[in-house]
């Protein structure tokens, strides 16, 4: 009676997620298209009202993320020979 009643828990347990790991959602195809053009609304600096909008396509968005990340990198890394 104990392995019948593992067997429907562990039965229980995999036909749905197996099920969720095969079906796709209708717009998981175009998240990952690079040419799809993404807008993003920020606050300009100095400003509490003043917004800008930027619209820029994901491998671009993707570029911008890099070149900062790598600005930032760079800035950590060097040193200023100053103290604190």
């Amino acid at each position: 009676m104990k392995t019948v009643m593992w067997a429907l828990v562990a039965g229980a347990l995999l036909v749905p997620g197996t099920a969720f790991a095969a079906k796709d959602k209708p717009g998981d195809a175009g998240k990952k298209d690079p040419n799809r053009v993404i807008c993003r609304t920020e606050t300009d600096i100095g400003s509490r009202l003043s917004r800008s909008r930027q619209c820029y396509t994901a491998a671009e968005w993707q570029q911008i993320r890099r070149e900062q990340r790598m600005m930032i990198d760079r800035a950590q890394q060097s040193k200023t020979g100053t103290s604190y």
